[in-house]
């Protein structure tokens, strides 16, 4: 029997915020990752998108941030020990790869982050 995992990272500063996406686009040295499958990993809810350039998780993130109407005006600041964002990454076990509808797998995934989070637009 194989298993789904999901894993949430709390990121608490725009440091880590970085961080995160340098690692994930591999624009770092990750001394884990096997170089060739670099382009093997799929981001199932895709970074937005200003003009013609993707957005980095920092730079979408204070898009959001922005378009939030408390936000909006600059008048109001975030807690210094605020949870600014979660990086939820989803696996499963290769016991069952061969067996596990993918596509299916992926939209379920997607379905699930985003009624979990509250996250109509996901950014």
């Amino acid at each position: 029997m194989g298993y789904s995992f999901v894993h949430i990272n709390k990121l608490y500063s725009y440091y880590k915020i970085g961080k995160a996406y340098e690692h994930n686009y591999r624009l770092s040295n990750v001394s884990n990752a096997i170089s060739e499958y670099r382009n093997k990993n799929e981001e199932l809810i895709s970074l937005p998108v200003k003009a013609d350039r993707q957005l980095s998780y920092l730079e979408a993130w204070q898009e959001r941030l922005h378009a939030l109407p408390v936000y909006a005006k600059g008048n109001r600041k975030i807690r210094k020990n605020a949870i600014l964002a979660l990086e939820i990454v989803t696996s499963f076990s290769r016991e069952n790869r061969n067996q596990v509808p993918l596509e299916q797998w992926k939209e379920v995934n997607v379905r699930w982050i985003q009624e979990s989070f509250n996250a109509d637009d996901v950014v």
